[in-house]
């Protein structure tokens, strides 16, 4: 968690968003509880190394 929350800390504003339309002000903005299931939510398909199939999208987009 403490990576996650690092990373979220460095991220530059004002940034354009990426593909999934969110921008980096949505995650630096983003109470504990969202953050600490979006990194259960990584760690789940990082340790299944798995990942949704989402019909022929490419781009997964959380939503919170």
């Amino acid at each position: 968690m403490e990576e996650l929350e690092t990373t979220i800390i460095t991220l530059k504003s004002r940034k354009s968003p990426g593909s999934d339309g969110i921008n980096n002000e949505f995650y630096k903005h983003a109470t504990k509880s969202f953050l600490h299931k979006f990194f259960n939510f990584l760690n789940f398909f990082g340790s299944t190394e798995t990942f949704p199939k989402v019909g022929n999208s490419r781009n997964f987009i959380p939503i919170h």
